[in-house]
């Protein structure tokens, strides 16, 4: 015997309707022509999502654009029905039937010829019903999904202990978001047919390693259902099962004979297999594995059946937390571990690729998190307000040695952070949480489980344990019996206080595990703030950002993205949280043009991420690792703390990340971006890091002091051999200086490291006296390959060059650059290169550039 399988993308429809209409006209008529729609029907993509296929019927504008999401609220706020037509004969005689929906959101109702089969809620669980055996096949069948309209629930401001569905919080409005709520098939649908009736689950997979005995281990399990209507056949089902070693260097086979109804497990081992290890530390080898029905012979069904099959990718991995040095004896672990090797965490939090998480495509998901990896990235977060990714995501991050923390989806509300404890609500969540973790924990990508984002108790605001909250205990129950193997968290911040902040630092509040701020913190500020840090791990902070002009013009017109600030209605629907032309202005002085405040925010967002991601690293090992907030956006964002934005175009905080996440890196500790009097600098200390495995022979640091013309002010260079790690080097001027702007530079040249830092000499704002200064003159030569010479022709220093190679292909991500957001003195050129052929040149805009340079 043999099961067959087909994916049901092709030949959908959708429509909306009015509440329960659908409900009022049961039984529906073949294909639904008694059912009262309010739009006509209209191709529907699976998996897709209601408002994307609205969008390309022409039925809505576009939601991005302006203001215009307003106009497409209504969209949640009714029913939609799918349908598909199955003609005469499509359905093979003398089979049995099953229908296999990986997820729909949310709630819905699955009819078939127009009578219901099954009802089913929440979009991160799987289910599966049967067909009623149709007999005589000579005829035509209609199948019909009816998606509630969204139910009610908190957004970003509320509160926690209300929530009480599964669906993602974020599209209810959040600050990196607008108002859409999606609704749709937004997974993958299956049918299934069966001679005999019989039907495999989708299996489990773990995967194993045991030090002791340098092994490896696979478990599979699955179940093997019975069609109701048939009765249990004599023959076996004999499964076959594949494990192919990566590059295909082994191929191991097993057959299960004589399978009976019920739970079943297939179990291997493999000697001394290749060990998956993030990116920053080893290679990440996958094993494939693929439990497959051979197909029957004599009578095979073909057209577009094919025979069942299950495949996944396995790593072996084993990730644990370990307790930071120096920190209290009752603190939680933050040290991340990866087969007995400590990890430096280099991580991003990740929101939903989409605001309809239906239509992201892999090749977006691999573009994405391709970027992370390119900027040193080696951890996400799967932050709790959204919801389960698609199985690309997994796959990718896995094949790209990304680790992924995967918080459930519980998130704080602002008016009151506890986690839910209705019954009702507390057994959904067990139901997902269970569906979760079967789902993702076969991918070797997963490091740990936390219980959601900044869950606090409701009297003392102070982040939940385990023990107070019904809801964590719940989770952690469900990890526990699951997935053992790996970690788990409360939630993040843990604690014992909430966040970062000088108040918090003043009032000696203990920070194990912190967030915030997230946003550029001020010129003196700022830098306070993060030299004064005491967390143990820092998992969601960041300083705010526009994006290219490129995508700011797919928002509106140039002409409505004047004034960059809350008096601009469009402006301000797309940057609400995040308007910062006032913090542009504390350190560059007055803003007078969209093309001045473009280039000196790009220059914020770089050089304040890149000082807090340094800062945190100079504790390192006591604090265990960053984890920006955020990689990327869901909705764009004419300002946001994200470091790609939605046209997959990469902002300056990625490119500060990928400074300050190198394996090996030279560091400037600053008391402020500006001295305490007019030709003063700061107070400053330089520091050195390397990662483990990252060693540098000839290791020296040159610590160079420029004026704007070039001239050197002080310089010194440092054998570090003789300084260790994380030590303070102090660097001091005693000479006045002009009161002015200089380029503070360190270099490590056995790696060719560069890092540039602008810092004022005449007091706040610390470089609005680049104003005054002439204009430097960039020029580019393209080289072979995808490489760029820059020479700065003019006798002054180009400072805060930010490069950008515009993808010629619409909606293609632009490349990241070897280097970006540096300086460039008088004479001096540097070689830029990017992972693409291309004729066209960079764009090269910055601090100080002459006109041409920014056309």
């Amino acid at each position: 015997m043999s099961i067959y399988m087909q994916q049901l993308t092709n030949g959908w429809q959708v429509c909306a309707t009015w509440e329960n209409e659908c409900l009022l006209a049961q039984p529906l008529v073949r294909g639904g022509e008694n059912l009262r729609s309010i739009t006509p029907w209209i191709p529907a993509r699976v998996p897709g999502t209601v408002q994307d296929d609205a969008l390309a019927a022409g039925l809505l504008p576009d939601p991005f654009r302006e203001r215009n999401s307003l106009a497409c609220e209504w969209t949640a706020h009714r029913d939609w029905v799918y349908r598909r037509h199955f003609p005469i004969g499509s359905l093979p005689q003398g089979h049995s039937f099953r229908l296999c929906f990986r997820g729909i959101d949310d709630a819905c109702v699955v009819y078939w010829d127009g009578r219901p089969l099954m009802r089913h809620e929440g979009p991160n669980e799987a289910f599966c019903t049967y067909i009623p055996n149709p007999g005589d096949t000579a005829r035509e069948h209609w199948l019909h999904i009816l998606v509630h309209s969204a139910p009610k629930e908190v957004g970003q401001l509320g509160r926690t202990t209300e929530t009480h569905t599964r669906k993602m919080r974020f599209p209810y409005k959040w600050d990196f978001s607008t108002c859409l709520i999606p609704l749709g098939i937004w997974r993958p649908v299956t049918l299934e047919a069966s001679r005999d009736g019989w039907f495999i689950d989708r299996p489990v997979v773990r995967t194993q390693y045991d030090w002791v005995s340098r092994s490896g281990h696979v478990g599979l399990e699955t179940r093997l259902q019975l069609h109701p209507e048939t009765d249990p056949p004599s023959s076996p089902i004999q499964p076959a099962l594949t494990i192919e070693a990566p590059d295909q260097k082994e191929r191991t086979e097993q057959k299960q004979h004589a399978l009976s109804p019920g739970r079943f497990t297939f179990e291997h081992s493999l000697s001394r297999p290749e060990l998956w290890f993030p990116h920053s530390i080893g290679a990440s080898p996958l094993y494939r594995l693929e439990l497959c029905c051979p197909a029957e012979e004599g009578n095979p069904l073909a057209g577009p059946w094919t025979p069942w099959h299950f495949q996944a990718e396995l790593g072996f991995h084993n990730t644990t937390l370990e307790p930071n040095p120096g920190a209290s004896d009752d603190a939680l672990p933050y040290t991340v571990v990866v087969h007995q090797r400590p990890l430096p965490v280099c991580g991003a939090n990740w929101v939903p690729a989409d605001q309809f998480p239906g239509r992201v495509t892999p090749r977006r998901l691999d573009a994405l998190l391709s970027m992370a990896q390119q900027a040193g990235i080696n951890m996400v977060r799967v932050w709790g307000g959204g919801g389960m990714e698609q199985d690309a995501f997994y796959r990718t991050c896995s094949r790209l040695g990304i680790l992924v923390w995967h918080d459930f989806f519980l998130s704080s509300s602002g008016i009151d952070n506890e986690p839910p404890r209705s019954k009702a609500t507390l057994a959904a969540l067990a139901s997902e949480a269970e569906a979760v973790v079967r789902e993702v924990s076969q991918h070797p990508c997963l490091a740990l489980w936390c219980g959601g984002n900044e869950l606090m108790d409701c009297g003392t605001f102070t982040p939940c344990t385990t023990q107070a909250s019904p809801a964590i205990q719940l989770l952690e129950k469900v990890v526990s019996n699951l997935d053992p193997n790996r970690p788990f968290l409360p939630t993040t911040s843990s604690g014992p206080n909430f966040g970062l902040s000088l108040e918090a630092l003043d009032g000696h509040q203990r920070l194990d595990d912190a967030h915030g701020p997230w946003t550029f913190q001020g010129p003196k500020d700022h830098f306070q703030l993060y030299n004064r840090s005491t967390a143990l791990l820092h998992s969601e902070f960041g300083v705010e950002g526009p994006p290219e002009l490129e995508t700011l013009l797919e928002i509106t017109t140039e002409a409505n993205l004047w004034p960059p600030d809350a008096t601009n209605p469009i402006w301000d629907f797309h940057a609400a949280w995040w308007n910062n032309r006032d913090r542009v202005e504390a350190v560059f002085g007055e803003t007078a043009s969209l093309s001045d405040y473009l280039v000196r925010a790009w220059h914020l967002q770089f050089a304040g991420l890149r000082y807090a991601a340094e800062a945190n690293r100079r504790r390192r090992p006591h604090c265990s690792g960053s984890i920006i907030w955020q990689l990327n956006e869901p909705w764009p964002n004419a300002c946001c703390t994200n470091l790609v934005d939605y046209y997959l175009r990469p902002k300056p905080g990625l490119y500060a990340l990928k400074q300050a996440f190198a394996p090996v890196v030279a560091s400037a500790r600053l008391s402020a971006w500006y001295g305490t009097k007019p030709g003063q600098l700061p107070e400053i200390s330089l520091y050195h890091d390397r990662f483990p495995d990252s060693p540098i022979p000839n290791h020296r640091l040159i610590a160079t002091l420029f004026d704007l013309y070039g001239e050197c002010l002080l310089s010194t260079e440092l054998d570090l051999e003789s300084h260790p790690t994380q030590q303070p080097i102090p660097f001091q001027c005693a000479a006045t200086l002009p009161s002015s702007v200089c380029i503070l530079r360190l270099q490590l040249p056995a790696c060719g490291f560069v890092n540039d830092y602008l810092i004022g000499t005449a007091g706040p704002p610390p470089l609005s006296p680049l104003a005054g200064f002439d204009q430097a003159d960039v020029h580019q030569e393209p080289q072979a390959s995808g490489r760029f010479l820059l020479t700065n022709r003019s006798a002054i220093a180009a400072v805060g060059l930010h490069l950008s190679l515009p993808s010629r292909t619409p909606a293609s991500p632009w490349p990241l650059l070897s280097d970006n957001h540096f300086c460039l003195l008088p004479g001096e050129s540097r070689m830029i290169s990017a992972a693409v052929t291309t004729e066209d040149n960079l764009h090269i805009q910055g601090l100080n550039l002459l006109p041409s340079n920014h056309e």
